[in-house]
């Protein structure tokens, strides 16, 4: 009975592992052309929508009117209005994953190649994260009003394509180049980039820099803790001799030890190989989105921006009759990942970002976010 417990375990371990492995490519990856009526791309439009679409239908064939208002009025208070849903949620896994971490493998530490020092530099680790993530939430974006306007102004020149001279209908004042207001805070933003359900506040001038902070350092936690994992399970195969004694057993290269060293620590250690992939695969998640950011921050361009040149290319497309190469648009890979749109162009000679002045300086305003007095002298159109 005790070996059959332990084969399931292994069992349901693997389609873990495998149901992880297929969400996150569909997550990620699902738009990709290559996976046209594919189960990962219909996973991926069901995440983004169709799931929504198929409670509220279940909700009016049980409840009728009463059941869609009531999803309506959820759905409101959760996607269309500040809320600490997501904040609470990231409190949750990082304080859970250090709590299971702390009670599975923190008796393994020191070990044989682990010195004692990790028992205070894990838990330091993970203070400095959260310190960081409340850093972000909690720090001004770079709100607009009337009162500050004026320090807002003449920073960045309109570059008559994507941002021109208007009104903010909602708070009426002047909306500087490169702002936005955002439906959900109902504020004007500086350098407006997204709004962040994690952090539960807009991402802007101000806090961008915190906000890559908060990835870097996550993305570097996430990698600690695959380290320290992997680390401890070496040092107990190696303390158990299991090498060796599967040696015993007649097998003489590491290919034929792989498979029975893997099933060895999944039966005995199986807590630790789920942490394991867990932060494994979050650290590919974070490390994305981190490439992803440096990249636009590079090019001195904004994730709001890189939505508004997509509408400023088919737009310029539909107006003068062309049809977008597809080897620039939906057939390409990059373009599925969203590199290739921050930079594509439908008119050479006008879609230009008047914003880039090189790598470092366009770092360095990240870092220092730019005041009324450090105005921008982009080149002129």
């Amino acid at each position: 009975m005790e070996l059959v417990d332990i084969l399931l375990e292994e069992w349901l371990l693997l389609v873990y592992l495998g149901f992880l492995l297929f969400v996150l490519v569909a997550l990620l990856c699902g738009n990709w052309p290559v996976f046209d009526r594919t189960p990962v791309r219909a996973l991926h439009s069901w995440i983004g929508g169709g799931a929504c679409d198929c409670v509220q239908e279940i909700l009016r064939l049980c409840l009728g009117s009463r059941g869609v208002r009531g999803y309506e009025f959820v759905e409101h208070i959760c996607c269309e209005r500040p809320n600490p849903i997501l904040q609470l949620f990231y409190l949750s896994l990082i304080v859970g994953g250090f709590s299971v971490f702390y009670s599975t493998s923190f008796k393994y530490i020191p070990g044989r190649f682990l010195s004692s020092i990790h028992r205070f530099l894990g838990p330091s680790a993970v203070l400095v994260g959260i310190a960081i993530f409340l850093l972000a939430s909690f720090s001004d974006p770079g709100t607009i009003t009337a009162s500050n306007l004026a320090t807002h102004e003449d920073i960045y020149p309109f570059d008559g394509i994507i941002y021109t001279e208007k009104i903010c209908p909602t708070c009426n004042i002047p909306r500087p180049a490169r702002s936005k207001h955002c439906s959900i805070c109902n504020r004007c933003i500086a350098r407006f980039d997204h709004h962040c359900g994690w952090m539960n506040t807009c991402i802007g001038a101000n806090n961008l820099r915190y906000f890559v902070f908060f990835l870097i350092w996550h993305s570097i936690l996430c990698c600690y803790g695959v380290s320290l994992l992997v680390a401890i399970l070496a040092g107990e195969v190696m303390r158990y001799g299991v090498m060796e004694r599967l040696s015993f057993y007649g097998m003489v290269t590491f290919y034929d030890k792989l498979p029975h060293l893997v099933q060895w620590v999944i039966t005995f250690y199986n807590h630790q190989v789920l942490l394991l992939m867990f932060l494994f695969v979050v650290s590919i998640l974070l490390a994305s989105f981190l490439v992803y950011h440096l990249y636009l921050i590079a090019r001195n361009t904004t994730t709001n921006e890189v939505y508004k040149w997509e509408a400023y290319t088919r737009w310029y497309t539909d107006a003068n009759g062309k049809s977008e190469d597809p080897g620039k648009t939906s057939k390409s890979l990059w373009n599925g990942c969203g590199f290739w749109s921050a930079r594509r162009k439908s008119d050479p000679d006008r879609a230009e970002n008047i914003y880039n002045s090189g790598m470092a300086r366009n770092f360095g305003e990240v870092l220092f976010p730019l005041k009324h007095k450090d105005k921008v002298h982009s080149k002129q159109r």
